[in-house]
């Protein structure tokens, strides 16, 4: 688990934070359960990532980014 939370902090820390698109305001975040769908190469990644620098600490452990095409 330490191995993800190190990975976790690191994509987090260099996630960009210059542009943040409006339209992420409009989800419901605290819903249990969020499945954001797209095409590939349209922002869900960062979005997600931006969240959570934005509204986390960059070492808090209440929250853990995971990409789903991680070997690990």
């Amino acid at each position: 688990m330490d191995n993800l939370f190190i990975k976790h902090d690191r994509i987090i820390e260099i996630t960009p934070m210059a542009i943040i698109r409006q339209w992420a305001q409009s989800i419901n975040w605290n819903a249990r359960l969020l499945a954001i769908r797209g095409p590939k190469g349209v922002g869900k990644s960062t979005m997600m990532r931006q969240y959570i620098r934005q509204h986390y600490g960059l070492l808090d452990r209440q929250v853990l980014y995971v990409s789903c095409d991680d070997s690990y």
